[in-house]
């Protein structure tokens, strides 16, 4: 992808201005683990939206890139030479599952059907297109049992957001159990995580 940007061969509809030399400062780790995030919060650029099947498009939606319209070239470059080599990565793979299962019933309903019973551990660190998968799993059953802490959500890089395990703990539907005694840690680190959760914001 950088070497199309170098040629002018990057996939640029909009005619952007585009900084070279912040793409090419950009490292891999850092734009991979970015784009991971992108995909789980199912958000995308336009020409990626644009090139969504259209049974697809009302599960995504558009991230603005109005300070750093470059990275906004890098990524459709990047997304275009990966489907150009049919290439998929992790976060492809779970984003195309959530949209095929969104948007078929048939298959919805095929697997659906399988299970009775779904529980998912560390629920807090789902991302939004991990939470609509399981959504759609558990839509015929309607009987899930999610585990977890929102105060331990570690994986904010690739999109897991805690919003979607307390939409559980604040939603009637949901009958909660609280899990308040802990046998695998001494008093010292309990006391001092308690205190650090206690100047929580959020709640």
């Amino acid at each position: 992808a950088k070497d199309r940007i170098r040629d002018d061969n990057g996939i640029n509809p909009k005619d952007h201005e585009i900084n070279k030399q912040l793409i090419e400062d950009l490292g891999y780790s850092d734009f991979s683990n970015y784009l991971m995030q992108l995909k789980g919060d199912m958000l995308c650029t336009d020409w990626m939206y644009e090139s969504l099947p259209e049974r697809a498009r009302p599960y995504f939606d558009i991230e603005p890139f109005q300070r750093n319209q470059w990275l906004e070239v890098l990524i459709d470059t990047y997304e275009h030479e990966r489907r150009n080599c049919k290439a998929l990565g992790f976060d492809d793979i779970m984003v195309n599952a959530t949209v095929g299962l969104g948007s078929n019933v048939a298959l919805r309903e095929q697997f659906a059907s399988r299970y009775e019973f779904v529980v998912v551990d560390e629920y807090q660190d789902v991302n939004k297109a991990q939470d609509m998968m399981l959504q759609f799993l558990d839509e015929r059953s309607q009987n899930m049992m999610v585990i977890g802490d929102d105060d331990q959500t570690i994986y904010e890089w690739r999109g897991a957001r805690p919003d979607f395990i307390r939409s559980k703990l604040s939603d009637n539907s949901w009958t909660d159990y609280r899990l308040s005694r802990n046998f695998r840690s001494s008093p010292g680190p309990v006391i001092l995580a308690a205190q650090v959760i206690e100047k929580n914001r959020n709640r």
